[in-house]
Order: structure tokens, then C-alpha cells, then sequence
């Protein structure tokens, strides 16, 4: 009978295999509004916590200027800074030397001896800081200390720190290390463990520095050099100009704009130096070759004149130039007549060489006018007769015989040319030579009279050229100007640059605001349990059928469907109802058995159980519940005995008449129930006699709707035998208590079709209470699964989508979980 209820089921296919839910922006901005308040406590926590570290933090301030590098030239001053650039320029071969030339500036700018001169200049081996008074924040008062302390005996590297307390406008009380404080008189001289030392009182003595700690330090001043030095960033503007930027960062803003503009002051002033020592040594080296020259001029000036009056030498400067002419004139000619000869051999090579109808260059460069017009004539013919397109015509002939005569007499023609050339170019050869031998033939002491004036000449010239020289010094002396040309000088800039207070307080409220975030997805992510319906159908595509809410922690009743109530949880156990009667369609004159069981105890079966089979007698039809648990018995503990007789000894054959075991109205009125009776040793073997099936096809018969309460699958074997006798088959699950892992086993025995109809109900739910924005835009209402109602009794569920909800003493806890 049970297989013929099985095989006419109605079909359930809306309960399978329904797609996992997605996160949807709905769901996220409700869980987010359900907790704003721990998202503004945090982020507001975290923006304050933030801020107020950053207004411990010491203040960094930063200090810029430009530089335009001008290069080492010792010019004028009054010339354009475009020429200059250009003259800089030019001083390189090439662009890297170019670079290589401003590195090399920059290098200097940032030298250890320049900032050394810096360091000292300044005092930056001198430190004063004091506490500020609200948030305890180091503050450094250079350029603003109220007095200044004179270390008298200590070297520059001596490292000392000392703490001086303004006791008045004339007193102040300076401590150092753990020696008692001593009391100095400003302008006074007093001796410490360390020396002497002397403290003046400044312009900004005012009566908000008494009483209050300023530390002062006396450093190394190479260590503080160095700092600066390093500290200091030098770079280009780019690669197409000198401009130089400097940047400077420090917990003082006057200290870090003096810092630079001193660096640049004494880069000049290194620079103007420089310039005016190679002046100087330019001017005594110009007047030591003065002195030189001018004695060598009067030697060179009585040694012309002795060797004039000695050789007794006229001024015949003119003397030999006619010659020169001539040779040059001769040499011109014998070059020209070679070329016509060598010109003159080529055309007759060409001649001989060439075929009958060959063109013989024209315009090559022969004086001979004949033999041009032949040539011309030549090659005029011959164009004539390459017009014919066959040379078997008698005139084509005519014209190459007259073109082999002209060949002949150009030949000849050529040939006294040439001779004619060759006679010529011996001819000129010999002026050339003639010419040549008269030059030679000029006086040597003419010669040696022109060497001693040109010597003369060049040593005038050159003494000239020094005085000439050494005045453009001194004129240029007081117009010398520095490398570097300031085009943005280092200005104080009282707007640190760090810490960022806007960027870290908004840092802080971000990192407040994911805190709590955070905390809430790493307990989703480590919490395995099942919560909710959305848990067990992202797993398993087992059919779900509802969800029962969880009791209040004073509801301590086991029956809590009652026909007047209409609570939540009443509620649900009727949806319940409503759901198995689609899940099994009853035959006439046979009731539907009902397996109520799970994978692990402590689920709340017999809870359901009891609860269904009182939903299920409401409507008037005939309930019967059997305690099938017959190890635990859990059912019959809470409503009977063990120690009576009950299903055990119907199944073990003490007992043969079924009524005898039937309790009435133990439960609830209209119920009847079949409890454990005594602790078999076989319970496994009992329910699987033929009695425990005679059992159930009697109890089809008189009953509408049979429940069995069986023992958790996981542990024993008794459900698996008793699953054939049944319609359908329900997996309690615990919310909170089951472990996601384990819902992968529903879904195997939901494939495999172990039981039949199996679905799965989760219990205890703990539902949350809607919001006013969820209630405003319906948020969480209806089942989802075309069955969804509402009763005007101040609750809801939200089988849908969401999280049910709950009391707000149940919202507040879980808020705090979430938290937490």
C-alpha cells in the first residue's frame, strides 16, 4: 500500500532544485542600515582616534626656491641672459658635457664644506623645543626661543642637552641630566658639569614661556651638516635649461627657507671668490709677460737696427716680386697645356677605338677650333645617318664613307695638335724653371732682415694684445657676478606639509567604517553553521519546505500550535500543514505516513512532530504520532513512561492487540500516540519485523495522517528501515546548530532517492525584527515560493530574500554578535 501511495504523489517539482540566491544591493544596504549605528560608531571612533595622533604628531614644513645656474664665465655682467646661456653652451662639445657641467653645480650647491659654512653661520647644531600645552606635540621655536644659551668651554661635535625653565623675565633654571638644577641669571656667566656656559634673553621673551621646559641641544655641527646636506634635494627643471629647483623639509619653517638661502648665498659668494682669484692671477700673469715682452722687444728692436748697419740694407721690400709673378705665371701655363694634352690623347684614343657610327664628346676643353667644328661635324653626321632604319640605302652609305674620311683627317689632325701641345708645355717648363732660379737667387740677408722683422711684428702684437687684456680685467672686476641667479627665493611657508590631518582623519574613518565590515564578513565567512533557508539551497537541491521560528527564551511549552493563536510560530507549523498536504496526496480510505527525522540529534524532531500532528488535528482529521525512537524515546519522556507498555512490547510479540498500545489525548486533544514502551536490546530488528508493517497498514486505515518520530539518521540504522513504510520523509535541521558541511549528504540522498518525497524543514530559526525603511519598501515578505501571506498581527517573514526577523531584545543581541 505504501508503494501504490507512492507511485500516485502529487507532483512537487516547484520545491526542487531552486537556484541559490545572489547578493543583491538590496540585501546589502538593509544589513547596512540595520547597522548604521555600529558603522558611525566606529568610523566616527576611528576618525577621532586618528586626528587626535596626528595632532601629537611634529609638524613637517616645506621651503622651495629656483635657481637659474649661469656657469663660470667671468664676463661682463651687463650682457643678456640669453647671450649667457648661449656662451655656457658653447663652452661644451657636446650636450652630456653640457649636463655633466650643471651636475657639477649642483654638486657644489650641496657640498659638505658649503654646508658646513651653512650649519655654522646659522647654528644648526643648536636645537629649542618645547611641549606644546594641549595636545603635548614637539614644537621647535628656532627664530622664535625666548633666550639663547652660549656652550662656552664645548667644541663643535660636542653633543650636550640641556633643560632650561624660564623662572621670570631675569631667571632662568637650566637642568642637565641628573645633576640639580641650577639657577643662571640672564646674561650671567655660570660653570655646569659640562663648562661654562652663558644665556642671553631674546626679543621673544614674553611671559607665555615661564614655567615651561624648553629642551635645549647642543649637536654635532658636522653631524648637522650632514643632515642638511642630505636633507636638501637639488634637481633640474628639466633637460633643456639650468634652472635649478631646491626643496628643503623641516620641522621649522624659518629655519628651512634660511637653510636655503644661505645654501645659495654662500654658493655665490664660493663662486665670486673663485672668479676674483683667477682674476688676480690673470692680472700678475699678464704683468710678468709684459715685463718679458717688453725687454724682448727692445733686444729684438737693436738687433734689426745693428744687422741694417752692418749689411748696409736699402728698403727694397718690393725686391724679387716681378720673379715671383713670372713663376707663378710660368707654373699656371705648363698645368693648362698639360690638361689640353692629356684632353687632346683621350679624344684620339676615342676616335681610334670607336665603331663607324660612335658621337666623339664635344666640349671638352681644346683650344683648336678645327678640331672642335670636325667634332661637331663628325657627330652631326652621324645622327644623320642613325635617322635611317636601314644602312643598305645609298644614301646611308655615302654618309659613312664620309664619316670614315672625317675619322682619318681627325686623326691626323689630332696627331699634330699633340705634337704642337708637347712642344709648348717644354717651352713653359722651361720659363717656369728660369723663374724659379731668379727667386732663388734673392739675397740671404733679405731674407734673414724680413725674419727678424716678422718676429719684431708678432712680439708688438702680442703686447698689445696683454694690455689690451689686463684692462678688460680691471674694468670687469667690480661688475662680477655669482653662479646662481635666484629667480624664487626660499620664503617661509607655515603650512606643514605633513601629517596630512584631512587625508589621516578620513584614513581613520575609512578604516573605523571596515572594521566593523570586516568583523562582520570574517564571522559569515568562519561561521559554518546553517542560519537560514538561503544556506540550504545554495547546497543541496533537496526541496525546502518553511522555516519554524525560534521560541522565546521564556516560552518553555513543547506544544505551541493552538487553535487560537495566530503568533509566528503557529503560523508557521500551518504553513507546514499547508505544505506536506501538496508534498503527498491523501488515497481514500488510507492515511499518509509522515517521517519526521534528521541527521543529527538535537535538531527539535519531536518537537515538530508533536507540533504538525497538532496543526494537522486542528482541522478535524484523525492524528496519529509514534514514538519510533526506541533508544532515546524522547517524545514519550515528555509526554508518557517507559516503564508502560508501548510499541516495544507490541514489536517484540508480548502484546497482539494494537489498541492495547494506543494512547488518547495524551498530547492534545484528538491526538492519539504510540510511545516506546521499555528499552529493547534489539531495536533494529524489531522495527524491521513484519509486525512494525502490519502495524502501519492498520494505522492507514484508521488514521488521516500517521506521524513517526524516528531516531537521527547519522546515528542508527532504524530510519533507514523504517523509510519504506512511509509517503514522505522530513530532515529536521537546527538553525545554528548544523554544519553547512554536512548538507552536501542531503543532496546525495535526495538524488539517489533514498526516501521518499524527501524535504527539508529548518527549525528555530531566530528571526529579526523589520526595520522602518524594510517595512516602507516590503523587504522580507512572503515565502518565495507563491505562497506568501500576511496577518494584521504585527509580524512577518522573510522566507525570500533576507533574514526573518524577530524581537527587538532578539535584534539588539544578534547586533551585538555581529559586532563583536
Amino acid at each position: 500500500m505504501a508503494n501504490e501511495n507512492q507511485q500516485q504523489q502529487t507532483n512537487m517539482a516547484f520545491l526542487d532544485e531552486k537556484k541559490a540566491p545572489k547578493i543583491h544591493v538590496k540585501d546589502v544596504l538593509f544589513t547596512v542600515l540595520r547597522n548604521l549605528h555600529w558603522l558611525i560608531l566606529c568610523a566616527a571612533a576611528g576618525a577621532i582616534i586618528t586626528g587626535y595622533q596626528v595632532r601629537k604628531e611634529d609638524r613637517v614644513y616645506q621651503s622651495t626656491a629656483r635657481v637659474l645656474i649661469k656657469g663660470n664665465s667671468t664676463g661682463s655682467g651687463n650682457a643678456d641672459g640669453a647671450l649667457r646661456e648661449a656662451s655656457v653652451k658653447s663652452m661644451f662639445a657636446t650636450r652630456s658635457l653640457y649636463n655633466s657641467s650643471i651636475n657639477n653645480e649642483m654638486m657644489i650647491l650641496s657640498s659638505k664644506n658649503a654646508f658646513l659654512e651653512v650649519a655654522q653661520e646659522l647654528q644648526l647644531n643648536m636645537r629649542y623645543t618645547a611641549k606644546t600645552r594641549l595636545v603635548n606635540r614637539t614644537k621647535d621655536l628656532y627664530g622664535e626661543e625666548p633666550f639663547k644659551i652660549d656652550f662656552i668651554d664645548n667644541g663643535d661635535d660636542d653633543d650636550i642637552t640641556v633643560v632650561a625653565t624660564l623662572l621670570n623675565a631675569d631667571t632662568v633654571s637650566v637642568a642637565y641630566s641628573t645633576y640639580d638644577p641650577v639657577t643662571v641669571p640672564l646674561g650671567d656667566t655660570v660653570a655646569m658639569p659640562f663648562g661654562r656656559i652663558v644665556v642671553q634673553s631674546t626679543w621673544f621673551l614674553t611671559d607665555g614661556f615661564f614655567d615651561t621646559p624648553i629642551t635645549v641641544n647642543h649637536g654635532s655641527l658636522n653631524a648637522a651638516a650632514d643632515h642638511y646636506r642630505y636633507a636638501m634635494q637639488v634637481s633640474r627643471d628639466d633637460d633643456f635649461n639650468t634652472i635649478v629647483n631646491i626643496v628643503l623639509n623641516d620641522p621649522s619653517p624659518q629655519r628651512a627657507a634660511d637653510v636655503i638661502n644661505k645654501a645659495i648665498d654662500v654658493y655665490n659668494q664660493d663662486a665670486i671668490k673663485d672668479k676674483k682669484r683667477i682674476i688676480a692671477y690673470t692680472y700678475d700673469y699678464i704683468n710678468e709677460r709684459l715685463q718679458m715682452l717688453q725687454s724682448d722687444l727692445g733686444i729684438q728692436e737693436s738687433a734689426l737696427a745693428n744687422f741694417k748697419r752692418e749689411n748696409r740694407l736699402l728698403d727694397i721690400s718690393s725686391f724679387g716680386q716681378q720673379y715671383l709673378a713670372a713663376s707663378i705665371e710660368s707654373s699656371e701655363e705648363v698645368e693648362r697645356l698639360k690638361k689640353q694634352l692629356s684632353m687632346a690623347r683621350y679624344l684620339s684614343q676615342i676616335n681610334e677605338s670607336g665603331d663607324a657610327t660612335h658621337l666623339i664628346p664635344p666640349n671638352i676643353g681644346l683650344d683648336d677650333e678645327n678640331i672642335m667644328a670636325m667634332i661637331e661635324k663628325y657627330n652631326t653626321l652621324v645622327l644623320e645617318i642613325e635617322r635611317y632604319e636601314s644602312q643598305s640605302n645609298p644614301v646611308v652609305k655615302a654618309k659613312i664613307a664620309e664619316l670614315g674620311t672625317m675619322r682619318a683627317s681627325m686623326n691626323r689632325l689630332l696627331d699634330v695638335y699633340i705634337g704642337v701641345l708637347q712642344e709648348r708645355v717644354a717651352e713653359a717648363q722651361i720659363m717656369a724653371n728660369t723663374a724659379a732660379n731668379k727667386i732663388s737667387s734673392v739675397p740671404q740677408q733679405q731674407l734673414y732682415l724680413e725674419n727678424l722683422e716678422r718676429v719684431q711684428k708678432i712680439k708688438e702684437d702680442l703686447y698689445l694684445h696683454l694690455l689690451s687684456r689686463r684692462e678688460e680685467l680691471l674694468i670687469s672686476q667690480p661688475s662680477i657676478e655669482a653662479n646662481g641667479k635666484i629667480l624664487d627665493p626660499a620664503r617661509v611657508n607655515r603650512t606643514p606639509i605633513a601629517p596630512n590631518e584631512q587625508r589621516r582623519t578620513m584614513t581613520g574613518l575609512i578604516v573605523g567604517l571596515l572594521i566593523p565590515v570586516g568583523v562582520y564578513f570574517l564571522r559569515r565567512l568562519l561561521d559554518t553553521k546553517v542560519k537560514f533557508y538561503s544556506d540550504i539551497i545554495q547546497t543541496t537541491t533537496a526541496p525546502f519546505l518553511c522555516e519554524i521560528p525560534l521560541r522565546d527564551k521564556s516560552d518553555d511549552r513543547t506544544l505551541v500550535v493552538t487553535n487560537a493563536d495566530h503568533d509566528a510560530m503557529s503560523e508557521s507549523f500551518r504553513l507546514l500543514r499547508t505544505k506536506l498536504d501538496f508534498l503527498v496526496t491523501q488515497q481514500p480510505g488510507s492515511g499518509r505516513v509522515h517521517l519526521i527525522t534528521s541527521m543529527l540529534p538535537a535538531m527539535g524532531k519531536t518537537f515538530v512532530a508533536s507540533n504538525i500532528a497538532t496543526s494537522f488535528s486542528l482541522t478535524g482529521r484523525k492524528v496519529m504520532i509514534v514514538d519510533l525512537d526506541l533508544r532515546k524515546g524522547s517524545l514519550t519522556r515528555e509526554f508518557y513512561s517507559r516503564r508502560n507498555t508501548g510499541l516495544s512490547s507490541y514489536l517484540a510479540g508480548k502484546t497482539g492487540n494494537i489498541d492495547s498500545i494506543v494512547k488518547h489525548n495524551l498530547i492534545a486533544q484528538g491526538i492519539d500516540a504510540i510511545f516506546t514502551g521499555p528499552l529493547p536490546p534489539n531495536p533494529s530488528e524489531l522495527l524491521s519485523s513484519t509486525r512494525m508493517q502490519e502495524l502501519i497498514d492498520t494505522l492507514r486505515t484508521r488514521y488521516d495522517d500517521i506521524i513517526l518520530d524516528t531516531a537521527p539518521l547519522g546515528m542508527v540504522v532504524d530510519t533507514d528501515i523504517i523509510r519504506r513504510l512511509t509517503d514522505d520523509t522530513i530532515f529536521v535541521v537546527r538553525s545554528g546548530k548544523f554544519d553547512k558541511r554536512l548538507l552536501a549528504a542531503f543532496d546525495e540522498l535526495y538524488q539517489r532517492q533514498e526516501f521518499p518525497n524527501m524535504a527539508i524543514l529548518l527549525n528555530a530559526v531566530k528571526h529579526k525584527k523589520l526595520t522602518a525603511i524594510e517595512r516602507k519598501y516590503g523587504y522580507g515578505y512572503g515565502y518565495g515560493y507563491g505562497y506568501g501571506y500576511g496577518y494584521g498581527y504585527g509580524y512577518g517573514y522573510g522566507y525570500g530574500y533576507g533574514e526573518p526577523y524577530g524581537s527587538e531584545e532578539q535584534q539588539q543581541e544578534d547586533n551585538e554578535q555581529n559586532i563583536q
